[in-house]
């Protein structure tokens, strides 16, 4: 299964099995990244984290992933990388998705391109799991990413100041996001933002 980052938010509590995530995107990856951990304590869900450094490391991830601790009946493990598993290690990750419905496995990657994707990895993943890419492609994905940005600091932005915004940063989510943070920080008794709010405390730091 495919979702994209606001589909994935919404289904974190739920995640089981296989997940990859993908993309180019800090804001998005830190922000799911921190969802998921965030549901782990709050279902006191084990979390382990493995950064693969060569194709040897998968076969810990998935020894750790069949083997759970005595103190804990689900297990989430958390693995960085960009190197995908080798034929073994993708009996492994069949065997793991087939028998241990009850644990989580969530790699986050970076941007992968149209070849990798149609790896085996990701073709075992995709079929009995679920990809995320971390992207937002068009202008509305932005806006709708960044308007869940703004309703955490209480503010909301005029349409015309989520366009300048956007011609601001140049699609640069986290730079935007921080703008919102200052803006909101500029303006504490301001709910609504407006251009000028966003003019008066943005411009001035763009001439550094």
């Amino acid at each position: 299964m495919k979702l994209d980052y606001l589909q994935a938010l919404k289904r974190v509590d739920e995640a089981r099995g296989a997940w990859i995530l993908h993309g180019q995107e800090p804001l998005l990856e830190q922000n799911i990244i921190d969802a998921f951990r965030k549901s782990w304590i709050e279902h006191q869900i084990e979390r382990e984290r493995y950064d693969i450094n060569s194709v040897s490391d998968w076969k810990n991830v998935f020894n750790a992933l069949n083997s759970l601790s005595l103190f804990s009946q689900n297990l989430a493990i958390e693995v960085h990388g960009n190197i995908k598993p080798d034929a073994h290690a993708l009996k492994l990750l069949k065997n793991y998705i087939q028998h241990n419905e009850h644990n989580l496995l969530v790699v986050i990657m970076p941007k992968q391109d149209s070849s990798s994707l149609k790896s085996a990895f990701f073709q075992t993943v995709e079929a009995n799991g679920v990809i995320v890419a971390l992207t937002a492609n068009y202008a509305q994905d932005r806006q709708r990413i960044l308007a869940l940005e703004a309703d955490k600091l209480g503010i909301q932005l005029t349409q015309d100041a989520w366009q300048w915004l956007e011609a601001h940063h140049e699609h640069n989510l986290l730079a935007a996001k921080n703008s919102l943070m200052r803006v909101a920080d500029t303006f504490p008794q301001q709910s609504n933002i407006q251009i000028e709010h966003l003019q008066e405390c943005l411009q001035d730091q763009s001439r550094y």
